[in-house]
């Protein structure tokens, strides 16, 4: 008796052991849409693109690396309706590259972000260190067709910073500078 249910506590021992393992991903990288297990990240970035056909566990894994000390800029989005949903949704980001095994909580860098609901939601790590990083996504596909999720990162370096994005003040001047050129050009039609 005491060997059978040793033998059943090493089979539950070695199949919670096995559960853990998570799924590496490619990332594409941007501009030139290249599938990547471990791209070299810049401003052009990379995405990567989840999707489950049906109510799963969803633990995914993205290997990239940054040439230069970085800024890292990340959008994470997760797909909602009535038949689709990834319900708990989070990301991490852990240094170091990853084969399948979780990250620990020695190389996680910040915090867990949570993306479920369809929110979208962006995060900046800065100053990252040249090296290898790795995302995890985890939670569970809940809807019945599934789950589906958008993630992206870029990093600025040092010689290629981000472009810049316009206030809202310089984007309003622009509009009404367009719209008053416009009724000009409609007013000489008319003459």
């Amino acid at each position: 008796m005491k060997l059978n249910t040793t033998l059943a506590l090493i089979a539950l021992a070695f199949a919670g052991g096995t559960a853990s393992a998570a799924t590496v991903d490619e990332f594409t990288t941007l501009p030139d849409l290249t599938t990547s297990m471990n791209p070299t990240v810049g401003p052009t970035g990379a995405a990567a693109h989840g999707n489950f056909d049906a109510a799963q566990p969803v633990d995914d894994i993205y290997n990239f690396n940054i040439a230069a000390t970085s800024d890292l800029f990340t959008y994470a989005k997760e797909f909602e309706s009535l038949d689709v949903s990834l319900d708990p949704a989070s990301f991490t980001l852990y240094s170091g590259t990853s084969t399948g095994t979780s990250g620990t909580a020695a190389d996680m860098i910040g915090t867990t972000f949570s993306f479920s609901g369809g929110n979208a939601v962006t995060t900046t790590y800065a100053n990252l260190a040249a090296g290898n990083y790795f995302f995890e996504v985890t939670g569970s596909a809940t809807g019945v067709l599934g789950a589906d999720y958008d993630l992206s990162i870029n990093a600025n370096t040092p010689g290629n910073p981000l472009p810049a994005v316009p206030e809202p003040a310089n984007m309003a001047l622009l509009l009404a500078g367009l719209g008053l050129m416009g009724i000009v050009a409609k007013r000489r039609a008319r003459q």
